[in-house]
């Protein structure tokens, strides 16, 4: 069976090295789970071709190959910061395993079969979205994002946060966000730009990316905390979330 080798946070024009097995297996599986188009070489193994975002593709192990896998992530479309994460994601495939080089690329989360662990076992990325009216400074909401099925996790991958019906009559702080339910926990706070006066300055989805999906509890629910902060307390604000999750 294919073995999972783990994943690495990739940013645009920073080029970086993966270090995989250079025997013992016949391919690596790369799944790029980005907006970035990146330029993979496995080294001194006669391979070198782009894997483009959202695809999952074959590069075979030759000999010669030294183990490093080179790779160069390039920014090409105009959405790339609207991608809910940046990473790629290795798998080795074994020399007896069933998987063919002609079965790929796929798209990441499209449900084919035989894929590897990355593709095989995750359900493809989900939305949560959420909105919530605050009327006051400090106020707090507290919403359940999803609930892993037993022996699985749920996953996530990003955030966007926005502003909607702003009608405070304070100059808001910004926002305090917490994910509550993960194998280790994760929060912060937005803050954008003060003299927003009743009903204008709404802020536009902003989001927030990790640098690798962060992992829930198994078999447990993962919530999303707000809490609003403004230099005053009189009027209403409405708060949206997109959370970007998958099941695994």
């Amino acid at each position: 069976m294919s073995i999972q080798l783990g994943n690495l946070a990739i940013a645009a024009g920073v080029k970086a090295i993966f270090k995989a097995p250079s025997d013992g297996c016949k391919a690596i599986l790369i799944g790029n789970a980005s907006g970035l188009t990146c330029t993979i070489a496995m080294e001194s193994g006669g391979v070198s071709k782009t894997l483009y975002p959202g695809v999952l593709d074959w590069f075979q192990v030759n000999p010669g190959f030294t183990g490093n896998i080179q790779i160069n992530p390039q920014a090409l479309l105009s959405n790339v910061s609207q991608w809910p994460a940046s990473l790629l994601i290795f798998d080795a495939i074994g020399l007896r395993d069933p998987e063919q080089a002609s079965q790929y690329p796929q798209q990441i989360g499209g449900g084919a079969s035989n894929q590897g662990n990355f593709v095989g076992t995750q359900q493809a990325m989900q939305v949560y979205p959420h909105s919530h009216g605050f009327f006051s400074a400090g106020g707090t909401d507290t919403t359940t994002i999803a609930t892993a099925p037993k022996g699985q996790s749920i996953w996530i991958a990003g955030i966007d946060l926005y502003t909607t019906q702003n009608n405070i009559n304070a100059n808001i702080v910004g926002i305090e966000w917490l994910i509550s339910g993960l194998q280790s926990g994760y929060g912060g706070t937005l803050t954008w730009g003060t003299d927003q006066n009743a009903g204008t300055d709404n802020m536009p989805p902003v989001p927030i990316r990790f640098p690798g999906p962060l992992q829930g509890n198994v078999g447990g629910a993962v919530s999303l905390q707000l809490t609003i902060g403004s230099a005053g307390d009189s009027g209403a604000i409405v708060v949206g979330a997109n959370v970007y999750y998958f099941i695994q």
